[in-house]
């Protein structure tokens, strides 16, 4: 019987610890998370990271902000599903290119000038026309 108690004692002893065990190797917190996903995005370079942002809530990461391309864009978000604990990803990047260089607006320049320039030879046909 002393035996039996023993090994009954010894088996929820060791129920006790198993779920003890799963409790600390619960998900991590969302901070961590958070703080991961933004650390491996920092590290990385094909991600400008410095106008990403990261929020965790439940462990579903959302990343928000500015990316220069849709590959910077799906890149950031296949780091993020990589860390450990993270759920789900929400991407809510916005590709923006970068602005008009001068050379474009020097183009536009000249494409001006040359509709001015061609609205201007119509009108001087037209008047010669009604002139005629």
């Amino acid at each position: 019987m002393r035996r039996l108690k023993t090994k009954l004692g010894l088996w929820a002893a060791a129920l006790v610890l198993a779920t003890a065990g799963s409790s600390l190797a619960a998900a991590p917190p969302d901070a961590w998370i958070t703080t991961k996903t933004k650390l491996a995005l920092i590290t990385s370079d094909s991600v400008s990271a410095s106008s990403v942002n990261v929020d965790t809530t439940n462990g579903q990461v959302t990343l928000h902000g500015k990316v220069a391309s849709g590959a910077e864009k799906a890149e950031a978000e296949r780091i993020a599903r990589s860390i450990d604990g993270v759920k789900n990803v929400r991407n809510m990047l916005q590709v923006v290119t970068e602005p008009r260089s001068d050379s474009v607006a020097i183009a536009d320049e000249n494409l001006k000038e040359r509709v001015e320039k061609a609205l201007e030879a119509c009108a001087a046909e037209i008047r010669n026309a009604i002139a005629a």
